[in-house]
């Protein structure tokens, strides 16, 4: 005869262990990287074709791998999309690559929207979609920015853009609590499998 109660205990064992490894996955708060990281990322970087065409990309690294804190970042992405299947095509094509290298590194997108007009300011660009990216740390960034599938798959960002501006950003205040939102999802779960193991 089945033990009911061992199964429920089981559960909520099982249910907790995949709550610390989802929580170990999302990190946040890592160590900083060393200047020796750093110089061997961005010799990466420079022969990477992301980076080529866009001198700026080397400039601001290296001033934020010297500030680097080991803590999470999200970047807003302002970008134009092209017009036309191929475009399309294209974007369709580089979300499958750069969604499993996000994932494989504590990072995922939180928020992708059309933009629907612009308020305040003069910018000359007519920018039709943001993206807001949470990176675990900028040495997550990094390895995703320089992951070999990554580099393969550029061409299709690019085929899919006419123009983008990426800006990297340091929570000051944010309601994305996204470990909460877990806890509830998980601690359901929890309850969910007590319930119905319970004995009869």
């Amino acid at each position: 005869m089945i033990n009911r109660q061992r199964l429920r205990l089981g559960w909520v064992v099982l249910v907790g262990l995949a709550y610390l490894a989802c929580l170990l996955w999302y990190g946040g708060s890592g160590p900083a990287l060393t200047p020796s990281e750093g110089r061997a990322f961005l010799e990466r970087v420079r022969t990477s074709p992301s980076a080529s065409g866009h001198p700026e990309v080397l400039t601001t690294l290296e001033t934020l791998i010297a500030r680097d804190d080991g803590r999470e970042f999200y970047m807003l992405n302002l970008e134009q999309l092209a017009a036309g299947p191929e475009a399309r095509k294209a974007d369709m094509a580089y979300a499958r690559v750069v969604l499993p290298a996000l994932l494989r590194n504590g990072s995922l997108p939180v928020y992708i929207g059309r933009v629907q007009g612009q308020l305040i300011g003069d910018h000359p660009r007519a920018f039709n979609r943001a993206a807001l990216v949470r990176y675990r740390s900028l040495r997550d960034f990094l390895v995703i920015f320089t992951d070999p599938a990554m580099t393969s798959g550029v061409g299709n960002k690019f085929a899919s853009l006419t123009y983008t501006e990426a800006r990297a950003t340091t929570p000051v205040f944010s309601l994305l609590a996204i470990q909460l939102a877990a806890a509830g999802v998980f601690g359901a779960l929890g309850l969910a499998g007590w319930g119905l193991l319970r004995p009869r």
